[in-house]
């Protein structure tokens, strides 16, 4: 007769070993392991490679942090970028916020120390209007231990060059076109003003090109000689000035809101004028109540944009602010910031959506 002790000892080590005898069978060899790229899918976001392409490179997971950790910033023709992200949410995503970070840190570098410019919009230009579209991925990484993403972005310069200057040539022709709305004595004044603001966008994104090439290449770009730059400059400049912009608030006031939109149209050299052709309105509803021993201001607002006066185009967009404090006056006040910040980001967008949008 069998012993069920003996018995049940022996199918728990029976078990036990098939276990291990699986698990041993199932491991690769060594500490480094390959994790398949079809498992991973990567969103194709801001001038990153398709997922399929980004699919080719293998993602090598590892036990530890990759060596390429140390790589040299700038080498043989690449900028090198390197990026990070914490997994244990979602390795797709996870991956692609390592993606963006490390081409993030390429952008900030072309960045880092560039010449300062006096932009026709008023304002230092970063490279946000430029397309910085050769950069790939040499190296992806996954570390199990730490449960951490790495990235390893390059960037090429020699095409990344040859890129630029395309652009500067698509620039210019723009600007060619622009100059001859400006010039022309039956364009409209709302036309005018949309050619000047284009302009600027045009005049600034040529001088962000230019400081990237030479910071590229160590060499300045030979400008085209279908414009002049310096011309371009004033006529956009003549019809700013010329051009003012009334500002009615519709609503309680808010400390600070005047001048917050006077700071942005400073920056598109648009002055506000009571007479202007120009018209922005913020219309402003406020409404209030007791939270849990504060009381509280909840503010609908919207921004009607319409620069070129009656008969324009009109731009518009809402916003929302819910403030607290230990009155409905401080409340409003705490809220006046808010409205202000949110207030200039909508003027702001929506001047460089007109400058970008237009067409010569």
């Amino acid at each position: 007769m069998i012993d069920p002790l003996v018995s049940a000892r022996t199918t728990r080590w029976l078990i036990w070993a098939a276990l291990i005898t699986t698990f041993a069978a199932w491991a690769p060899a060594g500490c480094s392991t390959r994790r398949a790229p079809a498992a991973i899918k990567i969103p194709a976001v801001n001038g990153l490679r398709t997922a399929s392409d980004i699919l080719i490179h293998d993602v090598d997971a590892r036990s530890g942090p990759p060596k390429w950790l140390n790589h040299e910033r700038v080498t043989k023709g690449y900028v090198y970028g390197i990026g990070t992200e914490d997994g244990g949410r979602n390795d797709s995503e996870d991956l692609f916020r390592a993606m963006q970070a490390a081409r993030r840190t390429i952008i900030d570098f072309l960045e880092l120390n560039a010449p300062e410019n006096n932009a026709l919009m008023g304002s230092r230009q970063s490279l946000a209007t430029i397309d910085i579209n050769q950069i790939e991925f040499e190296h992806l990484a996954y570390d199990e231990r730490a449960r951490r993403w790495y990235a390893l972005a390059r960037l090429d310069i020699e095409q990344q060059s040859q890129d630029l200057e395309t652009q500067a040539s698509v620039a210019d022709q723009r600007l060619k076109g622009l100059a001859s709305t400006l010039e022309s004595p039956d364009a409209p004044d709302g036309a005018k003003l949309r050619a000047a603001l284009a302009t600027a966008d045009s005049l600034d994104q040529l001088k962000a090109i230019d400081a990237l090439y030479t910071k590229l290449t160590g060499q300045t770009r030979t400008p085209s000689d279908a414009v002049d730059p310096a011309h371009c400059t004033e006529l956009a400049n003549a019809v700013l000035a010329d051009h003012g912009v009334r500002i009615v608030v519709d609503g309680p006031p808010v400390a600070g809101l005047q001048e917050a939109i006077n700071l942005v149209l400073g920056e598109a050299h648009l002055t506000t004028d009571e007479f202007g052709r120009g018209l922005i309105t913020v219309h402003l509803h406020e409404s209030n109540g007791f939270g849990p021993g504060n009381p509280y201001l909840e503010i609908d607002g919207s921004v009607e944009i319409a620069l070129g006066g009656a008969g324009e185009q009109t731009y518009g967009s809402t916003f929302n602010v819910v403030s607290t404090g230990d009155s409905v006056e401080e409340a409003r006040f705490r809220a006046a910031r808010t409205i202000n910040e949110e207030v200039s980001s909508i003027v702001r967008a929506t001047l460089q959506s007109i400058a970008q949008g237009t067409e010569s």
